[in-house]
């Protein structure tokens, strides 16, 4: 059970690594999302830069991004009762503790 959890958070922590905001001001705006704005690399710092169509893939990347990690530990161990929520928090927590990976 504490192997399930380690290997749970760990997913979920691979996954919040992912900055979807940082990835995409690269790839469209030619920019650093955290040198503008609030300096946050989120859906809600790129809304007010870079508009809200761009602030909604943002948002909705993130989301997917918790539901694969889920989908992703359910696959490796499908008897964990910790896939249900582990990965998702710890990835929220990666998210708001940015830069951290």
């Amino acid at each position: 059970m504490v192997m399930q959890t380690i290997i749970a958070l760990l997913i979920g922590y691979a996954f919040g690594c992912i900055q979807a905001a940082y990835i995409l001001s690269k790839m469209v705006g030619k920019m650093d999302i955290r040198e503008h704005g609030s300096g946050n690399a989120g859906a809600s710092n790129i809304t007010a830069i870079m508009g809200w169509k761009y602030g909604f893939i943002v948002g909705l990347v993130d989301v997917l991004k918790g539901l694969f990690a889920v989908l992703v530990l359910k696959w490796i161990i499908p008897t964990a009762l910790t896939w249900l929520i582990s990965p998702v928090l710890w990835q929220l927590l990666d998210t708001f503790s940015q830069p951290s990976c």
